[in-house]
C-alpha cells in the first residue's frame, strides 16, 4: 500500500510519513506534502483514542482519516463545538455509519490566548485543525481547490494553501 508524506499541524518543521494500509505513523524526511497530520496529545478523550487525525488530498478527493477511521470529505458532516468546562468536541457524522466524535481541550481558551489581545477567529483557526475542517468542509469550492492543490503536494515549510 502507498504512504503520503503529511505535514503536522502543530509543529511545523516536523513531516510524516503515514502508511494508508497500515495506518502507521513514522516521522518522514522533507517530501512534498498532501495534507496536515495531528498527533492527538493524552488530553484528548475518547473512548477509542486514535494517535493522530490527518486530513489530505488523494486520488482526486479530500480525506479525514482518524486512526483506523477513515472519511471522503464530501460525503460527511463535520461540526465543531466548544463545551463548558474548557473543551472542544468535533463530530463527524456520515449517512453510512455511526456518528464519531473526538471531544478535545480547547486551546483558545488557554490563558496565553485569552491574554493575547490580537488573538482572533483566525489565530484560533490555525491552532485547532478540528475547527478548521469543520469551518471549511461544507464549501464545495473550498474543497475542490485544497484538493487539487494538496493533491499536487506542497513543501512542507509552505502552507499548503492554493496559489
Amino acid at each position: 500500500m502507498p504512504r503520503i508524506a503529511l505535514k503536522d499541524w502543530d509543529l511545523h518543521r516536523r513531516t510524516w510519513w503515514l502508511d494508508l494500509g497500515t495506518d502507521q505513523v513514522t516521522e518522514a524526511d522533507a517530501a512534498r506534502c498532501h495534507g496536515y497530520l495531528t498527533v492527538l496529545p493524552e488530553t484528548v478523550t475518547d473512548g477509542e483514542r486514535p494517535r493522530f487525525v490527518a486530513v489530505y488530498s488523494a486520488e482526486g478527493r479530500l480525506w479525514l482519516h482518524a486512526g483506523a477511521r477513515l472519511w471522503s470529505l464530501d460525503r460527511v458532516r463535520a461540526v465543531h463545538e466548544t463545551r463548558d468546562g474548557g473543551w472542544c468536541a468535533f463530530r463527524v457524522t456520515d449517512p453510512s455509519g455511526p456518528p464519531w466524535e473526538l471531544r478535545y481541550r480547547d486551546f483558545a481558551r488557554e490563558e496565553a490566548q485569552r491574554l493575547d489581545p490580537t488573538f482572533d477567529v483566525l489565530d484560533e483557526q490555525i491552532w485547532d485543525v478540528f475547527l478548521f475542517v469543520a469551518r471549511n468542509v461544507s464549501r464545495p469550492g473550498w474543497r475542490q481547490a485544497v484538493t487539487e492543490a494538496w493533491g499536487e503536494g506542497f513543501a512542507p515549510l509552505s502552507t499548503g494553501g492554493p496559489a
